[in-house]
C-alpha cells in the first residue's frame, strides 16, 4: 500500500508534450476534464480515453507509471460500481469518466514543472484582476496543492510503516479492527501535514518570498502548441455535436 507513489511528481525526459507552452497543457486538460463530465454517451468517452493513451505513449513516460496512479484510484472505482450496481446508474461510464480524469490529469504531472504550473495558471487566471484577485495568488495556492500531493503519500507510507512495526495490522483483522487502524493513520497524517505546511510557510517568510520572487523561463508558442490544442478543442466540439444528436 502507497509503495512507489509516483502521481504528482515530474519525470524528467524529452517529449513533444514536455516542449508544449504550459498554457496550451492547461488548457487541453480543462477542456478535456469539462467534456468528461458533459457526455454520458460510453463511446465518446471511449474516444477520449484512447486520446489519453495516445498521448500517454507521446509523453515518453513508462507506462507502469500511469497504471500506479490509476492502481491508487481502485478503491474509489470499487465504490462507484457497486454504488452503481445498487442504485443502477451507468457503470460503465463512470468508470470511464474516472480513468479519463486520472490519465490525463498524470500526463499533465509528469510532463510539467512546477514553477512552469505556476507561471501558466497565472496566465490562465489573469482574466480574475477585474474583479480585484491577484491572480499569482490563486496560481501560487493551487501550485502548492499539487505540490503536497506526493509529499502526504509519502508521510502516509512512512505512517505505515512506523504504526506496522508497533503491531498494528491493516490488512487483516475485522471492521472494527480496520476502522481502529485507519484511525491511528489519519490523525498523525494530518497533524504531520500542517507541521510540514507551518514549516513551509516559515521557510517561505524566512526568504521574504512574494507573489514576484519565482524566476520562470517564458516559452513562445509553436506551431506543434497550437496544432494540439486545435485538435483537442475540435474533437471535444464533434464529440458534443454528436453527443447532442443522441
Amino acid at each position: 500500500m502507497l509503495n512507489n507513489i509516483t502521481f504528482g511528481k515530474y519525470y524528467d525526459t524529452k517529449s513533444r508534450l514536455h516542449d508544449m507552452h504550459i498554457v496550451i497543457k492547461i488548457i487541453c486538460l480543462f477542456v478535456i476534464l469539462i467534456f468528461t463530465y458533459i457526455y454520458r454517451n460510453y463511446q465518446s468517452l471511449l474516444f477520449i480515453l484512447i486520446f489519453n493513451i495516445l498521448s500517454m505513449f507521446m509523453s515518453n513516460v513508462p507506462i507502469k507509471y500511469y497504471l500506479k496512479s490509476i492502481w491508487i484510484m481502485k478503491m474509489l472505482i470499487l465504490f462507484i460500481v457497486i454504488i452503481n450496481l445498487i442504485f443502477g446508474g451507468e457503470i460503465i461510464v463512470n468508470v470511464l469518466q474516472i480513468l479519463i480524469v486520472v490519465i490525463s490529469s498524470s500526463i499533465f504531472m509528469y510532463t510539467s514543472r512546477y514553477k512552469d504550473i505556476i507561471y501558466g495558471l497565472e496566465i490562465v487566471f489573469y482574466p480574475l484582476k477585474i474583479f480585484k484577485i491577484n491572480p499569482k495568488k490563486i496560481a501560487f495556492i493551487l501550485s502548492l496543492t499539487l505540490r503536497f500531493i506526493p509529499d502526504i503519500f509519502v508521510l502516509a507510507r512512512q505512517i505505515l510503516k512506523a504504526q506496522a512495526s508497533r503491531g498494528i495490522d491493516y490488512y487483516n483483522g475485522n471492521f472494527k479492527d480496520k476502522v481502529f487502524a485507519l484511525k491511528c493513520m489519519l490523525i498523525p497524517l494530518v497533524i504531520g501535514s500542517f507541521r510540514k505546511a507551518s514549516h513551509f510557510a516559515i521557510t517561505l517568510e524566512l526568504k521574504s518570498y512574494n507573489e514576484n520572487s519565482i524566476t520562470r523561463e517564458k516559452k513562445k508558442l509553436k506551431f506543434y502548441d497550437l496544432y494540439y490544442l486545435s485538435l483537442n478543442v475540435v474533437v471535444a466540439i464533434l464529440l458534443f455535436i454528436k453527443e447532442v444528436q443522441l
